[in-house]
């Protein structure tokens, strides 16, 4: 079921939501032409019953005759009136017929006829004519997360509010709904709530999550309505943090001598933390120790959290012991954020003189120079002081792009910062290197990002129909940045194939072209191409072959071929007439 395989996918618990939403469903249709239809045989009325099916129900419709005479179910999901390929269901007719399709996502109502009896002398269907009903596609429920977002961080162990908005055709107050969570790429989870009754918007589920640590974590909420349509809707990936932070480093370092005068105090984290509570006053101070007089001065953050640094408003006295004090009171930036587990206190002795010299940076460089879009660039820096490094960090500007990284240490002289880039151009890097006692250097660098190689199209399949056209269909290529696809045709599966569409066809419509210009008895092949927005070509699709039967002419063939307009055809009922070849296909 489309339900089970979405939760799957996400490694959500799919046995805790008892699925009846999207799934495989039948019935059967009994016609006369002076009746109209029913689900029974001899209650047949014109109109006939209101079928009623949800988005992404596979339904196998039954047709019988009960007078005797040809029939055929023909359903208008793209409200045209027309019967035409590539944009509704029409059946084989007879007087015992049985077809399957996907129901699409075009909620509403819309209209089913009998295809031979229903259409007026000028082949156009409308409610009113012999043999007709009314197909209802009901919308399955969605929701839209208020709380958490992406940049959420919940503190393990504490209550949260999980806040949601319902929506479907049904009010949110007949919904039935189901929270369930994941973590670890899924392979952790569990259940919130279940089935509760929805309410007025916004919905609010108090949860309470687990004492664990993780960044992916997913919330899903599943609603059902009173048809039976049922959707899932996941929350974007966010953190659950249930690990007290730690002091990873310190500096000047414990028992440290001969320190500047002008040096600072410096607090590594483990993680980024609440800025306001883990510099206060109550939280972190410096003391004088032969006196134990306090030491004024002010605390600033890195970009991250993770870096505490205090400047001390005057000089330190001269070959004078120090002594740096952390409360318990520091905690991490989640909310409400986990405490620091215990205090943690340093001394530190000064020297005579202050420190005026910068660090060294011997060298900056981006590896690789050139890179595809998403793929990893590392800032890489070599960096010496005399005293210490307090804190290297890189500056990088591009296109769409400005943000100061900060680099890690990896134990000796060398300092680092990986990350990916998504837009293609230029980018220019300034490494800064601060030492414990604030003096700064810089050096720069730059490298550039290329756009990332467009795959093939995939799925590439020719349907011959009857009216003497050839349809070519394929998947639509992942990415936001193609813009349309080429199709090419040759009479060979090695080509050389030309050009047949003078534009793109635009990667927002039906994705299928029909070639009108098909010649009887001649094998064609057909390969497609993706588009970006830069103009940028994807290599050929695998060739996919057809041709119609009859004899091929005598005369050679004009291959400049006129491009078909895919105006007014929905991409949902493009995928339902795919269905529908993809049967005929089967049965011929």
């Amino acid at each position: 079921m489309v339900l089970a395989s979405l939760l799957a996918g996400f490694g959500l618990l799919t046995h805790l939501v008892p699925s009846v939403g999207a799934a495989a469903r039948s019935l059967s249709l009994y016609g006369t032409a002076a009746g109209g239809w029913s689900f029974t045989a001899g209650t047949e009325t014109n109109p006939g019953p209101t079928i009623t099916a949800n988005v992404g129900d596979n339904l196998t419709v039954h047709m019988i005759s009960e007078d005797g005479a040809d029939h055929g179910v023909f359903i208008d999901l793209n409200d045209d009136g027309h019967i035409e390929p590539a944009s509704d269901v029409s059946s084989p007719t007879g007087t015992d017929v049985t077809f399957s399709f996907i129901v699409p996502a075009s909620p509403g109502s819309h209209y089913y006829y009998c295809s031979i009896h229903s259409p007026s002398a000028q082949g156009h269907y409308a409610p009113g004519a012999p043999m007709y009903g009314v197909f209802r596609v009901n919308a399955n429920p969605s929701a839209a997360f208020v709380a958490p977002v992406l940049t959420t961080s919940w503190t393990g162990g504490t209550a949260h509010n999980v806040t949601f908005t319902l929506s479907d055709e049904d009010p949110p107050t007949s919904l039935t709904v189901w929270l369930n969570y994941s973590y670890a790429a899924g392979t952790q989870r569990g259940t919130i709530a279940g089935p509760i009754a929805g309410t007025a918007n916004p919905n609010t589920v108090p949860w309470t999550p687990p004492s664990f640590s993780a960044t992916d974590v997913r919330i899903a909420v599943t609603a059902r309505d009173t048809q039976g349509g049922e959707g899932t809707t996941l929350s974007d990936a966010f953190e659950v943090d249930s690990t007290p932070p730690l002091i990873q480093g310190r500096l000047p370092a414990p028992n440290a001598v001969n320190v500047p005068r002008n040096a600072r105090v410096q607090v590594t984290w483990s993680e980024g933390m609440a800025e306001s509570a883990s510099g206060a006053a109550n939280t972190f101070a410096l003391q004088r120790v032969p006196d134990g007089a306090w030491t004024a001065g002010t605390v600033t953050w890195s970009a991250d959290a993770t870096q505490m640094t205090f400047a001390a408003g005057v000089l330190l006295d001269p070959t004078t012991a120090y002594r740096v004090l952390v409360n318990a009171t520091a905690r991490d930036g989640s909310d409400p954020g986990n405490p620091f587990a215990t205090t943690d206190s340093w001394q530190f002795t000064t020297g005579s003189i202050a420190d005026t010299t910068p660090p060294t940076i011997q060298t900056v460089a981006a590896s690789p120079t050139t890179q595809v879009a998403g793929a990893d660039v590392s800032i890489r820096a070599d960096v010496t002081d005399d005293i210490g490094v307090a804190s290297v960090s890189a500056r990088v500007v591009g296109p769409s792009f400005d943000a100061n990284l900060t680099m890690v240490s990896d134990g000796g002289v060398a300092w680092y910062a990986n990350r990916s880039y998504a837009t293609p151009g230029s980018y220019s890097v300034v490494v800064w290197a601060i030492d414990g006692t604030g003096n700064a250097a810089s050096r720069s660098a730059a490298f550039s990002i290329s756009p990332p190689p467009i795959p093939a199209p995939t799925g590439v399949v020719v349907h011959v129909l009857g009216d003497g056209t050839i349809h070519v269909i394929w998947s639509p290529v992942a990415g936001g940045t193609i813009a349309g696809y080429n199709v090419y045709r040759g009479l060979s599966e090695n080509g050389p194939f030309t050009k047949l569409t003078a534009t793109p066809v635009s990667s927002s419509g039906p994705l299928f072209y029909v070639d009108r210009e098909a010649q009887p008895g001649i094998t064609y092949y057909y390969v497609v191409t993706a588009v970006d927005v830069g103009g940028n070509e994807s290599p050929q699709s695998t060739p996919a072959s057809g041709g119609l039967p009859g004899t091929a002419p005598s005369q050679p063939v004009d291959y400049t071929l006129p491009i078909l307009a895919a105006a007014g055809l929905g991409v949902a009922a493009v995928a339902v007439a795919a269905v529908v070849w993809r049967r005929k296909k089967k049965s011929a």
